[in-house]
């Protein structure tokens, strides 16, 4: 406790401020120190109490000369350092938050698009049926976009001994197949559709057998809903063949089966004629975009943080310390 403090609080407040004060003088001593050393041995000399009165103050002006040349470059150092980390938390900051709400407005973007593609198959959903000249009709004028997600009513043949297995698509967490058939029409003129039958179940014993398809012959009903061609997964290597393959394209089944086939694909929907254990689940799939709303919220709840935090630290403490140093000067 420092000699006549009645006070106890206050005294411990004054010796910690006293303490925190004197860091950067002792530094700039023991630097001033360091100095005279060096020049000291440099010149030869040293102060001792022998050294004429003159040469002692020689000396000591030019210690304080040195310590004042120290506190004033330190000061230097301490303002531009202070300076330049304000300005690289603003940087910073305002790259966060630029960042941080550019994603969340991607996200509900991402969200507004899949509800109007909901709606846009739920309209479509309600329009007429289509049949063999509605789809070439479009398919002449380069309307393919017009067909997706409509309902088709064709009458034709399925192409025999032409069936492709498409592996690793699965259906409600169970590993199977997707079986496509290209489909004639019953004129046999023209190019034909390409139609994803069914999804069929893989044996997990079995990779390599696959199953049979129930013979259809002559001219049936197809009903189902016109979309893009089956998606093309990751495949390493070059592109398998035979029955059972990874992917499948259009023009690659085309020169294959020596058929000219449709830029789209039907969708076969109705469970006539389906073996055990296979599907034909193609349902207007649920859009979830709660999902995405759930996302765009952290994202502009974090660039809010951002900002809460620098108001807080750059402008909010700095203004709570001057405020309490006022009040102890005072």
């Amino acid at each position: 406790m420092l000699l006549g403090c009645s006070q106890p609080s206050w005294c411990d407040r004054m010796t910690s401020r006293k303490s925190k004060t004197d860091r950067p003088m002792r530094h700039v001593r023991a630097r001033a120190m360091r100095f005279e050393d060096v020049m000291s041995l440099a010149l030869g000399s040293r102060l001792s109490m022998k050294t004429p009165a003159a040469a002692r103050l020689a000396r000591m002006a030019m210690n304080a000369s040195t310590m004042t040349y120290f506190m004033r470059h330190d000061y230097r150092m301490s303002k531009r350092f202070v300076g330049n980390s304000f300005w690289w938390v603003t940087l910073a900051t305002l790259l966060g938050v630029l960042v941080t709400a550019s994603l969340g407005q991607w996200q509900l973007g991402r969200a507004a698009q899949k509800e109007a593609q909901a709606q846009l198959m739920r309209d479509r959903e309600q329009q007429s049926v289509l049949d063999w000249p509605d789809v070439l009709h479009a398919i002449d004028r380069q309307q393919e976009g017009g067909l997706l997600q409509r309902r088709v009513n064709l009458e034709g043949r399925w192409g025999e001994g032409k069936v492709l297995f498409l592996d690793n698509r699965p259906l409600n967490g169970k590993a199977g197949y997707w079986v496509l058939s290209p489909f004639v029409p019953v004129n046999s003129e023209g190019a034909a559709i390409l139609v994803v039958r069914a999804w069929a179940p893989r044996q997990s014993d079995q990779r390599n057998t696959v199953p049979s398809i129930p013979a259809e012959s002559g001219v049936v009903r197809l009903e189902g809903r016109l979309s893009a061609p089956p998606s093309k997964l990751y495949e390493l290597g070059v592109e398998s063949s035979g029955p059972v393959r990874q992917n499948a394209d259009v023009q690659s089944l085309a020169q294959e089966w020596a058929q000219p086939l449709l830029s789209v694909a039907v969708w076969q929907t109705g469970d006539a004629g389906l073996p055990d254990g296979w599907s034909r689940g193609w349902t207007v799939p649920n859009v979830d975009v709660h999902k995405h709303y759930g996302y765009a919220l952290q994202w502009f709840g974090l660039s809010a943080l951002m900002v809460i935090l620098y108001v807080w630290f750059q402008f909010l403490v700095p203004f709570r310390h001057a405020r309490a140093a006022s009040r102890d000067h005072a």
